[in-house]
């Protein structure tokens, strides 16, 4: 798929054959729309899109360019307002060309009430689509903006990420999506964040649950949120990458022998200096080939049975390698662990005191499980809805398994 060119919060979707005509020196970078599907027309709450075409006569001489705002999408047929006659009702249907590869390459908007062959062409190759969100602090603050709101932004970046197939790589989600404060909804106001609720937060999880589940974790802090217990500098940038879509958090807990039961945790940490020594293995971790940093669970150097220690590294930690395994269902992001051996981690990467690592994850975890729920049932709402169904070879639907 092609690029993307964002300005503040206008968005270009530009057809290839139009990117040397634009205004005035702007040359986007994409995304194109897509030449089999042709643009996207649809106009959702919050949203105001400006229709650009060129004119050329009917021998090819090119006039210019004009701008129209998009009042109604009807069918095959669009309403405008021409800034030039604003009280005229201009009405123009849709037209499309191309080859069998390409079969909606060129976009005319035809006159309905032309009467003339020679008259001009209006080739449309550019729509301006301006989201309305309200004040935000940092560029990304949504503490303004409504769960609404929200859901239709992330139904327009679904519909953009499944355009170029990366519907569920969390890395575009929460890249483009800090474009709305997605990353930041339930993270504190001090930090960037909008300090969205839980009842919020359900609301989100539940919407981009309905596209795939494994958008259970694009949504809000996910596993960075503890990182906000660290007052180092590393963290703090950790942090502000977080929220502006830079940085993906991965979590590692379980190991080979230990599930989230915390206390049966066997990698270990011990004091060296100011700073620590972690040996010790985790498996059944996703994610870690996309991630920029995890968020490591071990047992507490301080010598208190059955306690834990939290640490914030990021993912390319000198000594810190990453095991990649097969699971079977398991499509889209990396599946694997993560291997250590007298690895030493500088202080600043302590979360919270040492030893309060158990206290961190149940707290995390009783947050980020209700959240997982709500993905599940969005994910459950959206199968019912579009009524699919496991067929045998036979045809048959499969029923208990059968």
């Amino acid at each position: 798929m092609h690029p993307s060119t964002h300005w503040s919060q206008l968005d270009c979707f530009v057809l290839s054959r139009g990117v040397g005509e634009l205004v005035e020196g702007v040359h986007p970078t994409g995304p194109y729309w897509s030449q089999t599907n042709g643009p996207d027309l649809s106009l959702n709450p919050g949203e105001l899109k400006i229709l650009s075409y060129t004119v050329t006569t009917a021998s090819g001489v090119w006039l210019g360019r004009h701008f129209v705002l998009l009042r109604i999408l009807e069918g095959e047929q669009v309403r405008v307002l021409d800034p030039t006659r604003p009280f005229k009702d201009y009405q123009y249907g849709i037209q499309f060309k191309g080859d069998d590869t390409a079969p909606k390459g060129t976009v005319i908007l035809d006159n309905l009430s032309r009467n003339d062959e020679n008259e001009p062409i209006y080739e449309l190759n550019t729509v301006f689509t301006i989201k309305i969100v309200g004040a935000r602090d940092h560029g990304n603050n949504s503490s303004t903006v409504s769960v609404e709101q929200i859901k239709t932004e992330i139904d327009r970046l679904a519909k953009e990420l499944q355009d170029e197939k990366k519907l569920t790589s969390p890395k575009e989600w929460r890249r483009r999506g800090a474009r709305f404060g997605l990353p930041g909804l339930d993270l504190p106001t001090s930090v960037g964040g909008s300090d969205w609720s839980a009842e919020q937060m359900l609301e989100v999880f539940r919407h981009a649950g309905r596209y795939n589940l494994n958008l259970r974790d694009v949504v809000g802090g996910a596993h960075g949120r503890p990182a906000i217990n660290l007052e180092s500098n590393f963290a703090k940038a950790a942090v502000d990458d977080l929220i502006a879509g830079r940085a993906y958090f991965a979590v590692a807990i379980t190991e080979e022998g230990a599930g989230t039961h915390t206390k049966n945790i066997q990698s270990r940490a011990t004091r060296d200096g100011n700073g620590f020594r972690l040996t010790g293995s985790k498996l059944w971790n996703a994610r870690l080939r996309q991630a920029t940093y995890v968020v490591l669970y071990v047992q507490a150097p301080n010598g208190r049975p059955g306690k834990q220690t939290a640490f914030l590294l990021p993912i390319n930690h000198p000594g810190l390698e990453i095991v990649d395994r097969y699971a079977h269902g398991l499509t889209g992001n990396s599946f694997g662990g993560l291997k250590f051996d007298q690895m030493y981690v500088g202080p600043e990467h302590l979360i919270g005191e040492d030893g309060d690592g158990g206290d961190l994850f149940e707290e995390h975890f009783l947050y980020w499980r209700l959240m997982q729920s709500a993905a599940a049932i969005g994910c459950g709402e959206r199968l019912r809805k579009t009524g699919q169904k496991r067929k045998t070879p036979a045809g048959r639907h499969a029923t208990n398994g059968r």
